[in-house]
């Protein structure tokens, strides 16, 4: 693949139809559906974006890579979960749950970032106004939706777009990651 987007997609692609087939000649009956897994990972991943690091440096910047059990998102299940470890998607220590890359995190919210710019959320639900310029984990996440949309200058002037609303920094980064697309 000629950028991450697509080499996480395959990836993820590959261990879900690895661990599907493992399962049904298994005949175990706890196979998660591909789109609904993606969702639920996404949301796991958004989850994650959205923390602070801790660390205990107080300048630290960007997202967390582990959540305890407590603030798991709604849609994770003991089934989901372990589908996702004999995957290898994801990895549990206690109650801690990570991702087996960070950048499978990142490619996940990336899949958000997407779907919000479609006008379904503003992007200062990413860059809130009161601190827009400091970085907040979101930048790599961005440049990986731009990848995304490789091959389609309308979808990433549009993504470059929204993301200058809440963050003109940002959207010029990603301008200039995507190629600096005519806009």
């Amino acid at each position: 693949p000629d950028n991450r987007a697509k080499l996480f997609q395959g990836f993820l692609d590959i261990l879900y139809g690895r661990e599907r087939k493992a399962r049904e000649d298994r005949h175990d009956p706890h196979l998660p559906e591909r789109e609904p897994w993606l969702l639920a990972l996404t949301q796991l991943a958004e989850a994650l974006q959205r923390l602070s690091p801790v660390d205990g440096d107080e300048g630290a910047a960007g997202a967390r890579t582990t959540l305890t059990q407590a603030e798991w998102p709604a849609g994770i299940d003991k089934t989901l979960i372990d589908f996702s470890r004999d995957a290898s998607v994801l990895e549990l220590r206690g109650s801690d749950l990570r991702f087996t890359h960070q950048l499978l995190q990142e490619y996940l919210a990336s899949r958000l970032l997407l779907d919000a710019s479609q006008g379904r959320r503003p992007a200062a639900d990413f860059w809130p106004a009161e601190r827009w310029w400091e970085r907040s984990g979101w930048e790599v996440v961005a440049e990986i939706a731009a990848e995304s949309c490789a091959g389609d200058a309308a979808g990433q002037i549009r993504l470059i777009a929204w993301i200058a609303e809440a963050n003109p920094e940002v959207a010029e980064q990603i301008w200039r990651h995507a190629g600096t697309p005519a806009l």
